[in-house]
């Protein structure tokens, strides 16, 4: 016992240090191949102390150093797994690197001969352009694009030949509060790219390789995305994720995801177009059920195997459906407080503060009044109370302790404003008010700062801004 613990003291600390985690670029006290070496090292080491403990226990109850040794050695294989993968990937990087090259010599070859062609038919008298002759689209590897590939999980974005600068200017919200149209890079374009960028949603600067640049312009890092896709599949208002407005596509962030979030993705895409949807009648369930497990309006669930009523959405039964008592209550309860249902995904809606225009979570646009489809009625835009509550919210948000109740002439000010300006697109770049505030939009309470809309006045954090207005 005295060896072995000598052992562990000796080697295992060392050898956590070395692998915790197991890429380079994040521990530099060892290359791969210096870690290949001590991973087996260890493992020889470790099967001598694994035999060297036989026949000193009960026979069918292992002592606590073997259970020891058992999980140490289960650590040392999954290293070497880890290890084995990086080679792997580091073989292909360079295959590729290599055929791309070796592709890219053969296409430049095929374009002289091909422009030689065209020249000599040209001399000929004969100028038009063959039929079928190649016209590249672009889509052939570039350098950055086989550069990040070479860093990708293959030296960790270890960039110690270029000693290259890692700050990245990030002027999404400057002191004035002015938004730019994503991050910018400094002066050395080129040579900021293959080191950090800031990510315009957590604002921390990451590895070049680890953001993506989507079509509005701004950058996001992995876990960023990550975090966006994920509050999507619960959060509908989300849903599908996008940008400034504009659809994040999944081809250019499938890689960040991984297979099981794409296949959630796909599944809730299904889900959330589903005008009327079914979930699992069984409350311990209450999966959504796909349209293809309905037969005869009854869904069939896939995990638990309840049966439930497409019509009525309760346990599948015979006969016509029947109206519960309380149900019939609480549909009183909707028309006495004056809300409102979704016309089409039958949701009901509470409208506080606002307009009469509402957006239910399934994107469909109604009046909150009538509740037919928007621009269709004839009703008012804006009920009076809830417009001068809405002035009193905002003049509210920056009073202090002690301040006098603002002025009739500042509230009427702000409800024009409102009036003018209800159906904000929120152009061009907000204002941002440091401090701690509240987010109109999530309700998120945020300690630095918050954007304010210069046009309708709303505030909001940064993910709302982006992801949801």
């Amino acid at each position: 016992m005295e060896v072995l613990a000598r052992f562990f003291k000796n080697r295992l600390p060392n050898f956590l240090i070395a692998i915790d985690p197991p890429y380079p670029s994040q521990s530099s006290t060892m290359d791969f191949k210096t870690l290949a070496t001590v991973v087996e090292l260890l493992q020889e080491d470790t099967t001598e102390a694994q035999e060297n403990q036989k026949g000193k226990q009960v026979e069918g109850k292992p002592s606590d150093a073997e259970l020891a040794l058992q999980l140490y050695q289960a650590e040392l294989d999954a290293c070497q797994t880890i290890l084995q993968d990086h080679r792997m990937a580091q073989s292909m990087s360079q295959a590729v690197q290599e055929d791309a090259q070796v592709i890219a010599t053969i296409a430049q070859e095929e374009d002289r001969a091909g422009n030689d062609r065209r020249m000599a038919l040209q001399l000929g008298g004969k100028g038009q352009q063959e039929p079928g002759a190649r016209v590249r689209d672009g889509d052939e590897l570039d350098e950055k694009t086989l550069d990040k590939l070479s860093r990708l999980y293959v030296n960790g974005g270890n960039d110690d030949e270029a000693s290259i600068p890692t700050e990245v200017q990030n002027e999404e919200y400057d002191r004035e509060g002015l938004q730019a149209e994503g991050s910018k890079y400094s002066t050395n374009r080129d040579a900021v790219e293959t080191a950090r960028v800031d990510c315009s949603v957590c604002t921390e600067s990451k590895v070049y390789f680890d953001i993506v640049k989507i079509s509005c312009e701004h950058y996001y890092c992995r876990d960023c995305v990550r975090r966006l896709f994920e509050d999507s599949f619960t959060d509908e208002s989300l849903f599908p994720p996008k940008c400034c407005k504009q659809p994040i596509s999944l081809s250019l962030v499938e890689g960040y995801l991984g297979r099981e979030m794409v296949k959630r993705f796909q599944e809730k895409m299904v889900e959330f177009n589903d005008a009327n949807r079914t979930y699992c009648s069984n409350p311990d369930c209450a999966q959504y059920l796909f349209p293809e497990t309905i037969d005869r309006d009854i869904a069939t669930c896939g995990i638990c195997q309840q049966s439930t009523c497409v019509l009525c959405k309760k346990p599948a039964h015979q006969g016509k459906c029947v109206e519960e008592q309380h149900e019939q209550a609480f549909l009183n309860v909707i028309e006495a407080e004056g809300w409102q249902h979704c016309f089409k995904c039958r949701s009901v809606i509470q409208l506080g503060i606002g307009c009469n225009h509402i957006t239910c979570r399934c994107k469909a646009e109604f009046c909150y009044e009538c509740g037919t489809e928007w621009r269709n009625c004839l009703c008012r835009v804006w009920d009076e109370e809830r417009l001068l509550e809405r002035g009193r919210q905002i003049l509210a948000r920056d009073q202090r302790p002690g301040d006098r109740p603002p002025a009739p002439a500042a509230l009427n000010r702000v409800v024009r404003e409102i009036r003018e300006r209800h159906e904000c697109n929120h152009p061009g770049r907000w204002r941002r008010i440091d401090g701690p505030h509240r987010c109109e939009e999530c309700s998120g309470r945020l300690r630095d700062f918050i954007l304010q809309c210069r046009h309708c006045l709303l505030r909001a954090c940064i993910r709302c801004r982006l992801n949801r207005v």
